[in-house]
């Protein structure tokens, strides 16, 4: 499993390493760049190497990566286009190694215009913007954008494609229309360390392509930053079962959902429950569906909810809660006031009541309260009384291999579920 990290709390960590082992930035600019050198090489094959680079460590970690892909392949011709400005130092001192190699590279400071991608270019290193970009693109970064994707050539990103937010994954504060934002589309992203929650959200899951995450050396003990829970391949492999276990042992889950007309979106979050490891699962569900569910599921057992009244469905649920190691709720549940009725009684119920839980769907749907406008983004563990970003979604306490991840007694680990990113990503170097 890997955990993502904020933009700023990786700036946190990779200063608080540095300054206290006196490791030198270049030192990880070199690290970076090995990898982004290892990700564009396949790309490289009999064709010239284009690196669009801004003035900061970015930029830098882009011109350190062309000089490793022309030092590892002698035959190989690069040209190099810098945004206008001051480099920063690391900036400085990868462009001046660059020097030695001649004729084999050309260097272009951008000026008035971008201008035609050279001939013969067979791979694009992105290196113009990292993940503390605060604005959208303009001007001739968003140009070089625009001319980089038009031509479909295979565009590596360095820790992130330029133009994207490592926070939100769309374009930073541009107000603009996501289709008109100006984000390189990148068939590789190289991220550094921990990913980036942007690389997994909103543009970032079209624009980053396949992720790779490259250690740099930081290690474990330097990083103490809160991140969000990625599941990787790995990680969905099951331990095999004990012989001498029964069902009970391999957790309990909960799963308030469906609705008149959305029974196969309860028969779904059912049997991913089965397969994700759960040895009962329980599907709380209105009456009138429960046959279509157990028919679709029938390794699921149903709790008949009444629909004419949301207390007696309430009361009905709720010895099931007590019984609960996990619990999962809002998928196919609809919005009508009796369902509305139900999750507010349970967001009730679970701040006083510590139990694993995904809430998903039309249980994370905003009920209009704003108290907690401040609070996006928080998962510690703590659920409000609003939905959506401050409800955090929790991993199941006992589910898989009958050993608890989570306690009734404290908090729940958080878990952020990502439509599209697995299989998106690897992890290299660590």
């Amino acid at each position: 499993m890997l955990y993502t990290i904020l933009p700023d709390e990786m700036k946190r960590v990779e200063r608080r390493m540095m300054e206290e082992t006196h490791t030198p930035s270049l030192t990880l600019m070199e690290h970076a760049a090995a990898h982004v050198a290892d990700a564009a090489k396949p790309y490289l094959q009999g064709g010239k190497l284009l690196a669009v680079c801004g003035t900061g460590n970015n930029g830098g970690d882009g011109l350190a990566a062309a000089r490793i892909l022309l030092t590892r392949l002698p035959q190989l011709e690069a040209t190099v286009w810098l945004l206008p400005g001051a480099l920063s130092p690391e900036a400085e001192e990868q462009r001046r190694k660059l020097a030695v190699f001649g004729r084999r590279i050309q260097m272009e400071v951008l000026q008035s215009e971008v201008p035609a991608l050279p001939l013969d270019t067979a791979c694009v290193l992105d290196a113009m913007f990292g993940t503390g970009l605060n604005r959208p693109l303009a001007g001739l970064a968003r140009e070089a954008v625009q001319s980089l994707n038009a031509s479909g050539l295979p565009v590596i990103a360095v820790d992130i494609p330029s133009g994207l937010s490592g926070v939100t994954g769309n374009a930073p504060a541009s107000g603009e229309a996501s289709g008109d934002a100006a984000i390189v589309n990148a068939v590789v992203t190289v991220t550094f360390h921990r990913p980036k929650p942007g690389l997994f959200m909103g543009e970032g899951l079209a624009a980053c392509g396949r992720v790779i995450v490259g250690d740099i050396g930081i290690a474990p003990e330097w990083d103490d930053a809160n991140g969000l829970a990625l599941l990787t391949k790995g990680d969905r492999l099951l331990p095999l079962r004990g012989r001498n276990t029964h069902k009970g042992d391999y957790g309990r889950v909960l799963a308030l959902v469906g609705s008149f007309g959305m029974a196969g979106a309860a028969a779904i979050c059912a049997t991913a429950a089965m397969r994700s490891g759960a040895g009962l699962v329980t599907v709380a569900c209105p009456e009138s569906i429960v046959n279509v569910v157990q028919m679709l599921c029938p390794c699921a057992t149903c709790l008949p909810l009444p629909l004419s009244d949301a207390e007696a469905a309430w009361q009905t649920l709720l010895p099931a809660l007590s019984r609960a190691d996990a619990l999962v709720a809002g998928c196919g549940l609809g919005q009508s006031a009796y369902a509305k009725a139900l999750v507010e009684k349970l967001i009730g119920w679970l701040q006083h009541n510590p139990l694993s839980a995904v809430l998903d769907a039309d249980a994370a749907e905003p009920t209009g309260c704003d108290a907690c406008a401040n609070t996006a983004g928080r998962a510690d563990g703590d659920y409000a009384p609003c939905r959506r970003s401050c409800t955090p979604a929790a991993t199941a306490g006992k589910t898989g291999n009958g050993r608890s991840t989570g306690s009734r007694a404290g908090t729940a680990g958080a878990l952020w579920l990502c439509r599209g990113a697995q299989e998106r990503f690897d992890r290299v170097g660590g």
